[in-house]
């Protein structure tokens, strides 16, 4: 079973040259014209990556956003790629699509090969982050799981990308993946329990520029200041920091995983 791959775009003629000119060899597309059908599959389904047009007749330039929206709502996994045809006179909404969590933004006419590339990432990042969360323990069932089982993924991709092989065990490699699941915990507190308000606040407890982080959107701005503490070995600082502003989250989980939580059993 290869990821599907939802495209919502109201011209049903670009959807039939999508189908037709990108190469679906990682993904199979399941293209829709209407709105509500793209919500109703999302629900049921939640999609590794959605391919969203901004403009949707009879919605209007903002439509695309109900889809991005929902579908980031569904699932923080799922990674959201926006289409426009507007060129740089959709700069700014493209930048705010960004911000509520889209990934990219590409303009028509569209370079294929680029959206089969950016397509191809998406699913490479969507699935490392699903089985980063299945490892720690936060994710025990749903379709996340059922795709990350099901999916084909090749060794190779067009991207030129060589997947990860496994390492023989030794002291490197444990450390190396305590970190990456201490990494991986806290990106996902911070994304699943705090708000953007209480994300500027750490920020600002911390003596860090919230505006300034290299990403858009609270997750990007979660993963960016995950990033900056690490960089400089100070983990443990940015764990604490988070405890005293919500001590009603458990943070052994940081560095422990979840089976390492206070007061279990």
């Amino acid at each position: 079973m290869k990821p599907p791959v939802l495209m919502l775009d109201d011209d049903r003629s670009w959807l039939q040259i999508c189908v037709a000119r990108l190469p679906q060899t990682d993904y199979a597309l399941e293209p829709t014209a209407a709105l509500p059908d793209a919500l109703e599959r999302l629900a049921a389904i939640r999609h590794p990556v959605v391919v969203c047009d901004l403009r949707l007749i009879g919605i209007g330039e903002r439509g695309g956003f109900e889809l991005l929206v929902r579908a980031k709502t569904i699932s923080e996994f799922t990674k959201v790629i926006i289409v426009t045809a507007y060129g740089g006179a959709a700069t700014d909404i493209a930048r705010e699509a960004m911000e509520k969590g889209a990934i990219t933004y590409l303009t028509k006419p569209l370079d294929f090969a680029e959206l089969d590339r950016c397509i191809t990432m998406a699913i490479r990042s969507w699935r490392q982050e699903v089985e980063e969360m299945k490892n720690l323990g936060f994710l025990a069932d749903g379709p996340e799981l059922a795709f990350l089982q099901a999916v084909e993924m090749p060794v190779h991709d067009r991207t030129g990308l060589v997947r990860e092989q496994p390492q023989v065990p030794g002291a490197t490699a444990v450390r190396d993946s305590s970190k990456r699941s201490a990494r991986a915990a806290l990106r996902h507190i911070l994304t699943e329990r705090f708000d953007e308000e209480g994300l500027r606040t750490l920020c600002f407890d911390l003596d860090v520029d919230y505006d300034d982080l290299p990403a858009h959107g609270k997750a990007g701005k979660a993963r960016e200041l995950v990033k900056h503490f690490e960089q400089r070995g100070r983990m443990p600082e940015l764990v604490e920091a988070g405890g005293k502003l919500r001590p009603d989250i458990t943070w052994d989980d940081v560095f422990e995983g979840p089976r390492g939580r206070r007061g279990d059993a």
